[in-house]
């Protein structure tokens, strides 16, 4: 009775949190199909929202791909210029990619109709990395099948020939060298990622990605350590890389407010104090999701559902946020 009573109580609070929160929860309405020059036009949020990403799954399940070149064309403009960072532009690429496994071919006609684009490769890269990433799963690699690890390295070889595609067609493409990076992780090419991120920084200084991509290839799980991504920070503030450096040490923080408290007891505490400080060196989605789950365990209700809010509408969100704000409602 007492599993019933509870099951009963969450599934109140689910409903009560969907009443309360109206269409921010529904995806919303696709609308017309824009034309490439008016849908270019529109400038998303910068992290990206739910709705901009059911924009680009849209176009991909149209098969649009005069409207994602364009689209593209006008936000890597927008970058050059320096009015966009390269980290909005990666979640662009990983939005559209993160989608159904059945549109690779959209992903082939899109490099086939733009033989001089590096855009279409790039893109391909990152669907494929989705699709290696889905064959493994993310389990532990102790959890992990030896059928799984085969199924995502059947694809790996594909995005890393898709990225030097990519770079071949422009050498200043900073994505594809903070993508060979990520392919370094589950690849073992230590040597090769540092050499990556070298060369990278050096044809584009204002990256944040490259160094981004090689700070969490220094994290414990790859062979790294935590020191070692401490002398990165200062690596790069010594070299006038400020910006970059402090959104890496943002990050740590973050992931230290995530993974603090996954053992029991859960220190709500602990983990309040560390995405706190995360947010106060720079605005990040992990970080307020830390906070808002923090504030949660914390029993401070209203707070918990106005950060967790907050972090649904600047950045959209997984389920995992939508179940913990329907337990601050409940």
């Amino acid at each position: 009775m007492k599993r019933i009573y509870a099951a009963l109580v969450f599934l109140a609070g689910v409903l009560l949190c969907l009443r309360s929160a109206g269409s921010t929860l529904a995806p919303p309405p696709t609308g017309p199909t824009f034309s490439s020059q008016e849908w270019a036009a529109q400038a998303p949020p910068i992290g990206g929202t739910h709705a901009y990403r059911m924009r680009l799954t849209q176009m991909v399940k149209e098969k649009r791909v005069d409207v994602l070149q364009a689209h593209f064309e006008a936000r890597i403009a927008l970058y050059a210029r320096g009015e966009l960072t390269d980290s909005t532009i990666d979640r662009m690429f990983e939005m559209t990619g993160a989608t159904e496994l059945a549109q690779a071919g959209v992903f082939d006609a899109w490099v086939d109709a733009y033989p001089q684009s590096f855009i279409g490769p790039l893109a391909r890269a990152y669907f494929d990395m989705h699709r290696a990433w889905t064959a493994r799963g993310t389990k532990l690699a102790r959890e992990t099948q030896t059928n799984e690890f085969a199924e995502m390295d059947r694809w790996l070889p594909l995005v890393r020939r898709d990225v030097l595609l990519a770079l071949h067609r422009e050498p200043r493409c900073a994505l594809c060298y903070a993508m060979l990076i990520r392919l370094s992780m589950p690849l073992g090419l230590r040597k090769e990622a540092l050499a990556w991120f070298s060369q990278g920084l050096a044809v584009d200084a204002n990256s944040l990605e490259i160094p981004y991509a090689y700070f969490y290839s220094l994290d414990p799980r790859w062979g790294g350590s935590l020191d070692q991504q401490d002398a990165l920070i200062s690596k790069l503030r010594l070299t006038g890389k400020t910006r970059a450096a402090t959104n890496l040490q943002a990050g740590a923080l973050a992931e230290q407010a995530r993974r603090c408290c996954n053992t029991e007891p859960f220190d709500g505490t602990r983990r309040l104090m560390l995405a706190q400080a995360s947010l106060q060196v720079a605005d990040s989605y992990s970080a307020r999701v830390s906070k808002g789950i923090a504030l949660v365990n914390l029993k401070r209700w209203q707070e918990s559902i106005d950060v967790l809010t907050d972090a649904i509408h600047a950045y959209g969100a997984d389920a995992y946020v939508y179940e913990n704000r329907a337990l601050a409602y409940a």
